[in-house]
């Protein structure tokens, strides 16, 4: 019996998180911010976090249009106490990763890329087999 949907992404989470001890938090949303899997510490409201992330990935979406600069690749926000990394993951969703300040951004950035092509992948099979993204 093949994986569901749900399965396979909540895989790509756990391979991401195994590769990278340095992520606090991993989201995949919807591209209208609804969360999709997640892997949140206690007291991270996943619909807030999801919301959140999909409208600042929307926004420099936006940004980098505005700007002629071709389409987002990702987008990497540093702060205080460590960063929040953000990308596409296929057509319709979005993956954002909670980083801890000691990070390591190539290892994050490189397990990220796969991470969000395994979304992107599994997420776009069910739209071409389907026709559409509800299954």
């Amino acid at each position: 019996m093949s994986e569901t949907r749900a399965e396979r992404l909540a895989d790509a989470l756990d391979v991401f998180l195994r590769a990278c001890p340095e992520v606090e938090a991993l989201a995949v949303s919807s591209g209208d911010g609804l969360p999709m899997v997640t892997a949140l510490p206690a007291g991270m409201d996943e619909d807030h976090v999801s919301a959140v992330m999909a409208s600042l990935l929307a926004l420099a979406e936006r940004t980098c249009t505005a700007v002629d600069r071709g389409r987002l690749r990702l987008l990497w926000l540093e702060a205080d106490e460590g960063g929040v990394c953000l990308m596409a993951a296929g057509r319709r969703a979005v993956l954002a990763a909670v980083v801890d300040v000691d990070a390591k951004a190539g290892m994050i950035l490189h397990e990220m890329r796969r991470a969000a092509s395994r979304i992107g992948e599994a997420l776009d099979e069910v739209t071409e087999r389907t026709g559409s993204g509800d299954q």
